[in-house]
């Protein structure tokens, strides 16, 4: 791979074909869905049950305002690196943010999504609507310091869990669609190289309290939301009937326990160590995993371990969700 500073690398191994890729040359946005749709159809259906909560469904099932939301998921794909997602949403949050303000606002929203919490652009408000994205990012959990912080800013506990889930969520499209090198939309700009980051975190081994990566504990975790409450059972149980890995293998990898010496897991178990600090399968470990897995497989475990890590985000950001102390009001 050829390494561009701050950069996803750029792939030298081929990956997944598309399907009919001149679609996304006539249908916007379509890009995603050709890639995928092609190599694993079944994963997509299922996967985009979430996607449409994350995705399309903010005006109505979300609990948080539509530009809250924003701000953490650009600094969220701001922080892996993503540049699929941030290129939409840079791009459309410019739009707005130029409506509301004139072109001069819209460009300064998103120069300081990547400068981050100490933009003069954010309010204290939004500053900590940054600095709770960036801990997602590093510590896998909203720290009870800034809950303290939100829940003064009159943020519910179900708002906050609402954060660590899209957080979770874009990190795991994030993995998905740059292993899968799914190039950015043709009619978006793409960000320049140099801002286009991949922050890496220290591999940290999994905590051991998750068992599945497609539930974050029992359901009463997610009482404080009953959206994702009501959505995330429903989606494991499709999601377990389409995936064909062992998911308890990717647990134990997720834990840093000894793969042993069979080649099979030794190499499965450093891509999941892989996915955890560098979101992305490099194309040493592609070309590795092609030995043993098929190019949907291969979906299946950026997908699974995405959602890994989104639980782990929510049960770590439950944790500090057991401080005292509310607020009542949003300035």
């Amino acid at each position: 791979m050829t390494e561009t500073r701050l950069c996803w690398p750029e792939t030298s191994v081929p990956r997944v074909a598309p399907w009919a890729p001149w679609l996304r040359y006539i249908v916007p946005g379509t890009t995603q869905f050709l890639w995928l749709l092609a190599n694993h159809p079944r994963l997509l259906s299922r996967m985009y049950v979430l996607e449409g909560v994350a995705e399309f469904g903010q005006f109505v099932l979300a609990a948080n305002t539509h530009r809250d939301l924003e701000i953490v998921i650009l600094r969220a794909n701001w922080n892996v690196g993503h540049t699929y997602h941030f290129a939409v949403h840079a791009f459309w949050g410019l739009v707005r943010e130029s409506v509301l303000g004139g072109p001069r606002a819209g460009r300064g929203f998103v120069a300081a999504i990547r400068q981050g919490r100490d933009a003069p652009y954010w309010n204290k408000r939004q500053a900590w609507l940054i600095r709770a994205a960036d801990e997602l990012h590093n510590e896998l959990a909203i720290s009870e310091e800034t809950v303290r912080a939100l829940r003064g800013h009159g943020y519910s506990d179900g708002e906050l869990v609402e954060f660590a889930f899209v957080v979770g969520h874009y990190g795991l499209l994030g993995m998905l669609l740059e292993s899968a090198a799914v190039p950015a939309e043709p009619l978006i700009p793409e960000p320049a190289p140099a801002e286009r980051p991949r922050l890496p975190r220290p591999f940290a081994k999994n905590r051991g309290g998750i068992a599945s990566p497609w539930r974050p504990g029992n359901d009463d975790t997610l009482l404080v939301h009953p959206v994702l409450r009501w959505a995330l059972p429903r989606y494991a149980r499709s999601i377990e009937r389409v995936s064909s890995l062992d998911v308890h293998e990717l647990v134990q990898a997720a834990r840093g326990l000894d793969p042993g010496a069979d080649p099979r897991r030794r190499v499965l178990f450093a891509a999941v160590a892989e996915l955890y600090s560098e979101y992305v399968l490099s194309d040493t470990t592609w070309r590795q995993l092609r030995n043993h897995y098929t190019d949907a497989q291969l979906l299946e475990l950026c997908t699974l371990v995405g959602h890994l890590r989104t639980h782990e985000m929510l049960t770590g950001t439950m944790v500090s969700l057991a401080t005292p102390g509310r607020g009542t009001r949003r300035p």
